[in-house]
């Protein structure tokens, strides 16, 4: 007897491209620089950004207002970022990432769609936040969590890992970023 062959269609979990990698894609066709980053900013940050967030807000059920509350966020700001219209620093969309009450994995994911610095959980700050999302603290206790370990609340000036990722010597930028 010959087993049964599964007729159903594989479903496609796989992660759009990050916004990098198809901004590359863009500026890479388009006949000068300046159409090109025209482009990006046109046809891709916008849009793109808009359905990502849209797609969350409907996966999770949630209201933008709610979202940029609970992310401790300028309403104006907050909805702006949401909707594609500014770009804001990655500990902004951390703080989107508890208002949306995302999961580490929708976190990363996140944070890689926007081409974005992944949590990294060898730096302590990224630890701690790794650590928040997973028990599902809100923004609140994790401001508190880094307070407690004396490290840079979300949303405040950059930290010293800004410093790592524009190339600053990388061991004594983690070292420093454990201390």
């Amino acid at each position: 007897m010959k087993p049964q062959q599964d007729t159903e269609k594989p479903v496609d979990d796989a992660a759009p491209p990050s916004l990098t990698m198809q901004a590359q894609a863009i500026l890479l066709d388009c006949p000068d620089f300046d159409q090109g980053v025209d482009a990006i900013r046109n046809q891709l940050l916008s849009a793109s950004v808009r359905e990502y967030f849209s797609g969350l807000l409907e996966r999770h059920g949630l209201q933008t207002s709610e979202v940029v509350r609970r992310a401790e966020l300028d309403k104006d700001f907050g909805r702006q970022l949401l909707k594609g219209e500014r770009v804001g620093r990655r500990d902004y969309y951390i703080q989107l990432a508890f208002g949306l009450c995302l999961t580490v994995e929708e976190t990363q994911s996140m944070l890689s769609f926007l081409g974005i610095g992944p949590l990294y959980a060898l730096r302590k700050r990224d630890a701690a936040v790794m650590y928040a999302l997973r028990k599902g603290y809100s923004l609140m206790d994790t401001q508190l969590l880094l307070d407690q370990h004396n490290l840079t609340p979300l949303g405040d000036a950059e930290d010293a890992w800004a410093d790592f990722a524009r190339g600053a010597d990388s061991v004594h930028a983690l070292r420093g970023a454990w201390d």
